[in-house]
């Protein structure tokens, strides 16, 4: 296993190690800046690979669900009187009503943000 023309990116790719196959170079280097032990060196490497499996998951994910482009519902406007309160909003983010199997209907006038709630929920449920 110490064949010395075998380098680490092929063996990464053997293990289905891809993002790290990538980008160990980069973390190499900043272990040896940061004068790691084996152990710490280990973790950066594997915890490296999850964070990168995780995010492409994630991505995978949101691209079957065919979400629009979603809203961002912290810039959510509440001086615009429409019936809902901050408090209400941030239970409704909490999805507990998923979990409970409860069904919501959102209506409101065109361009009053009830048709960025249900994508913005369907992204928290998904990340």
């Amino acid at each position: 296993m110490n064949n010395p023309n075998i380098s680490i990116k092929q063996l990464c790719l053997s293990l289905n190690l891809t993002s790290l196959s990538q980008d160990y170079e980069q973390i190499m280097q900043q272990a040896e800046q940061r004068q790691v032990g084996y152990r710490e060196l280990a973790s950066m490497l594997l915890e490296y690979e999850l964070e990168k499996r995780e995010e492409k998951k994630l991505s995978k994910r949101l691209k079957e669900a065919g979400l629009p482009i979603s809203h961002d519902l912290a810039l959510y406007d509440f001086n615009y009187n429409n019936g809902i309160k901050p408090a209400q909003l941030n239970q409704l983010k909490e999805l507990a009503w998923l979990d409970q199997n409860y069904n919501m209907v959102i209506m409101g006038p065109t361009g009053t943000y009830s048709g960025a709630y249900p994508p913005n929920f369907s992204y928290k449920k998904l990340a």
